[in-house]
């Protein structure tokens, strides 16, 4: 997978989000192999953006912002 980690200015305010990871994204790899996308938040900064395929193997490319159906997590 690919994990990049970010950097925000402490300036830039806090979000406040239900979970660590408020945002999913899913799309499929070359293979059709399902690939996902978390948006990881920490002490309400945003953290970290993660990439997986759900089988552990490398990724072969990085999917196209417009292919991934994105999900909202809450605590309901």
């Amino acid at each position: 997978g690919l994990m990049v980690y970010l950097y925000v200015a402490e300036s830039n305010g806090i979000a406040t989000v239900a979970t660590r990871v408020p945002v999913e994204g899913r799309a499929l790899d070359l293979d059709g192999t399902e690939i996902q996308v978390l948006l990881h938040v920490m002490n309400g900064r945003l953290h970290m953006i993660e990439a997986y395929r759900i089988d552990s193997t490398p990724l072969s490319r990085l999917p196209v912002p417009a292919s991934l159906q994105v999900e909202i997590n809450s605590a309901e």
